[in-house]
């Protein structure tokens, strides 16, 4: 089987009271990606459950096949790296980036 297009998966925590703050920060840089690079696809997701004050947020990122058939690739990564830097402040871990390839076409 021959792998498909490659998206990126980042989690990390944050506190319950602040997650809306980093939601937001989150959504903020990845719009100006998204805005130099439209074949840029870009999400974030909050787990439904809160454990100990810790709320988990994932970012989700995937590349239009069109402009970069590999998909997200380590250049890619390290830009989306380098948006996330305004995180910092909100970080109760490490940021988690888990790669997939995608098996649905």
């Amino acid at each position: 089987m021959t792998a498909g297009r490659r998206e990126l998966f980042v989690y990390y925590r944050v506190a319950e009271g602040e997650w809306r703050e980093a939601c937001a920060a989150v959504h903020e840089f990845q719009s100006v990606l998204r805005a130099s690079h439209p074949e840029l696809t870009a999400r974030v997701l909050r787990r439904p459950d809160v454990g100990n004050g810790w709320v988990t947020l994932m970012e989700v990122y995937s590349i239009d096949a069109r402009s970069n058939p590999d998909g997200v690739d380590g250049e890619w990564q390290s830009r989306i790296e380098d948006g996330a830097r305004v995180l910092r402040r909100w970080l109760r871990s490490d940021r988690h980036a888990d790669c997939f390839d995608a098996v649905d076409g």
